[in-house]
């Protein structure tokens, strides 16, 4: 039961993060807050794939420094999970990394990932859940890149 009302309530925080936003705000950026909290992660980052490149559109991490979450950030990115993920369209998981496709229209539009410091992994209900939120949000997250790209 506690973990059906987790669930609901970061869905709630999603759902709002992807009302219009208002005062500059960006709904990328609290979505990929949200989920990093939910799951008690280090790190959270949503990258869009394009014109087959991966470019990191929002990120959230508990780093001392905005240089220490570059420097994550950039590694991340560079990952071989991420291509793997992108090339065969499936979730890809370790001890304290989780990538996870964003499939819009059978194509792959971004990667959702996160990262956490403890290595005890990932369970199945997890997993599951991660899954299931990429699957909604990648045609919201579709439209919402395009709409923060033209601000």
């Amino acid at each position: 039961m506690v973990f059906r009302d987790q669930i609901a309530k970061t869905f709630s925080h999603i759902a709002r993060a992807l009302k219009v936003s208002k005062h500059g705000e960006r709904p990328l950026a609290r979505i990929v807050q949200v989920v990093r909290e939910h799951f008690r992660a280090e790190a959270c980052s949503l990258h869009e794939f394009r014109k087959r490149a991966v470019t990191l559109v929002a990120t959230d991490q508990r780093y001392a420094s905005q240089d220490q979450c570059q420097r994550g950030v950039e590694g991340a990115t560079q990952a071989p999970m991420i291509d793997l993920v992108v090339k065969k369209k499936e979730s890809v998981f370790s001890q304290e990394t989780a990538v996870v496709p964003l499939v819009y229209q059978e194509k792959v539009v971004g990667v959702l990932t996160l990262q956490r410091s403890q290595l005890h992994g990932f369970d199945l209900s997890e997993k599951k859940f991660l899954e299931f939120i990429a699957l909604q949000l990648a045609g919201a997250i579709q439209s919402l890149t395009i709409a923060e790209r033209a601000k």
